[in-house]
């Protein structure tokens, strides 16, 4: 049975092969910019680590709430379901389109930007997510998720927002892992926190492989040094230090600079909560992968919210001057200005901004 099953990888791997081949123009394009750098396009994939806690509809409502700060420009936002194989985002967007990704593996469509379809809501685009297609995508090798990558990073959008599955699987962490600040979605949960941490961890040591894709030597080095870390990073990062060679520990140390994840606390009881929650997870993280990670948020627990998934309809559209809308709104601004909250600034002051904010009461 095994032996059938890698027969059916390796042919799907083929054909997205010839789907995904891109132009030379292409390859070089993907290649001079680097996914790791910012884009003319920007695009932000959204994680989570574990199931149930909200990323998907965060993903729709930060999209929605982005596109309404576009009205009256040209800018478009485009959001991705990229739950590869098991799609709910169009379940929360209240739309199903007639074609998904799954067509670019057909090969009924040949362009990407012919799966982009127009939503109701402002300013924003949509591309559904594949439901007959987890084997095919979900074995891709590096290099054709990473021509995928290229092919987003070309759309016609001001920001693409990528709504990953809910795991840690390779292929979700090297999407992540592509770029430079991903969203991971959080709870105030322990086990939220533990997953939250663990998957960040995880795709920063997929960015800091895929550094040495093209370089054999140095991939080799640190795949020994990773083997005998056990997956633990604070001895991978000692090990680095103490016998990696000059050219490794220059990569390492430039893929840490390079990684800015942001962080989303979703279900909070109160932004007091939430801020504490990012803090302390902020100041954990940091000190152990050696990272900077940006907050950009919290969203209140709401009945709204409730309400709305069961309609079928975002929260952001349902109830506009609900807490939880107020917070999206916030968040996409922060997102959109690059105002990501330094938790390092004064927690009191912070917060007295954010209620303050969320409020409507002057400063």
């Amino acid at each position: 049975m095994s032996l059938v099953l890698e027969k059916l990888k390796d042919a799907a791997r083929t054909r997205w092969s010839e789907i995904l081949k891109p132009s030379q123009k292409a390859v070089e394009l993907v290649h001079s910019k680097n996914l790791h750098s910012q884009d003319s396009v920007r695009l932000v994939p959204i994680a989570s680590g574990k199931g149930g806690v909200g990323k998907t509809n965060m993903a729709v409502n930060l999209s929605i709430a982005a596109g309404l700060k576009f009205v009256g420009t040209k800018k478009r936002v485009l959001l991705i379901d990229g739950d590869l194989g098991m799609p709910s985002t169009d379940l929360v967007l209240g739309i199903r389109p007639n074609i998904s990704i799954n067509n670019l593996i057909e090969k009924t469509i040949d362009d990407i930007d012919k799966l982009i379809t127009a939503t109701r809501f402002p300013q924003l685009d949509f591309i559904a997510g594949a439901e007959e297609a987890s084997l095919i995508l979900g074995n891709l090798y590096y290099q054709q998720r990473r021509s995928l990558m290229g092919q987003i990073s070309k759309v016609n959008a001001e920001l693409v927002i990528f709504d990953l599955g809910a795991s840690a699987s390779k292929e979700v962490l090297d999407f992540f892992s592509m770029t430079s600040s991903g969203i991971v979605v959080l709870n105030p949960e322990p086990s939220s926190i533990r997953n939250g941490y663990t998957f960040i961890k995880n795709a920063l040591i997929r960015r800091i492989r895929s550094e040495f894709e093209s370089l054999s030597e140095y991939k080799s080095e640190f795949d020994r040094l990773n083997t005998v870390a056990r997956g633990n990073f604070q001895i991978l990062a000692q090990n680095v230090e103490k016998v990696g060679s000059k050219e490794l520990r220059e990569i390492w140390n430039t893929a840490l600079s390079r990684f800015k994840p942001m962080i989303i606390i979703n279900r909070v009881e109160t932004l007091s909560e939430g801020l504490q929650t990012a803090r302390k997870f902020v100041k954990n993280a940091e000190s152990l992968l050696g990272i900077k990670i940006f907050y950009l948020g919290s969203v209140m627990r709401d009945e709204a919210v409730v309400r709305a998934v069961r309609t079928q309809c975002p929260f952001r559209i349902a109830d506009p001057k609900c807490q939880a809308s107020r917070s999206i709104d916030m968040i996409a601004n922060n997102l959109l200005s690059n105002k990501e909250l330094d938790l390092s600034d004064n927690f009191l002051s912070l917060g007295r901004i954010f209620t303050s904010r969320l409020l409507g009461r002057p400063i």
